[in-house]
């Protein structure tokens, strides 16, 4: 992963809904603006569980939910920072440190600096906020998301501002 500012919370062998508290910290809120549904819709994944992030000091996020699959696989994770335009570029500037200027690629109708890296980590501004969008990998080593699939969940979340 690109960062992984929180830690999942209650991670275990269960894919369910975590509990409301955790022993590793507080969890973060929910990001609202993607859900089950929205994730079963675009990647025709189902069942789909979800995961709250759990809060770390030295992170300022707002949001983090995992979506994992039926057998434990990540989907997605969306994570939402404040900071808007300035965070992004940051994170455009260290993700090209990270994987080379070749490995990242503008999105189009996403907004000014909105950028996809490594085919899984699609980042865009949102009323303010800098919204992250990351797949994993599946048990047979591909990604769980096409380059697709990330998109339209990106367009569905930035139209929800």
């Amino acid at each position: 992963m690109l960062f992984m500012p929180a830690l999942l919370a209650g991670c275990g062998s269960s894919p369910t809904q975590s509990q409301s508290t955790s022993p590793q910290g507080a969890l973060l809120k929910s990001c609202p603006s993607l859900d089950e549904k929205d994730i079963k819709r675009v990647a025709s994944i189902s069942p789909v569980n979800t995961r709250h992030l759990s809060k770390l000091p030295q992170t300022h996020l707002l949001c983090g939910t995992v979506f994992f699959g039926g057998s434990g696989d990540l989907i997605v994770e969306i994570t939402e920072t404040p900071g808007g335009g300035a965070a992004l570029r940051r994170l455009r500037a260290s993700s090209v440190e990270q994987f080379g200027r070749a490995a990242l690629r503008a999105i189009p109708g996403l907004g000014p600096g909105a950028f996809l890296a490594r085919r899984r980590i699609l980042a865009f501004t949102r009323s303010g906020r800098m919204v992250t969008l990351e797949t994993g990998y599946g048990s047979q080593g591909r990604l769980s998301l096409t380059v697709d699939q990330l998109t339209r969940l990106a367009r569905l979340v930035a139209s929800r501002s």
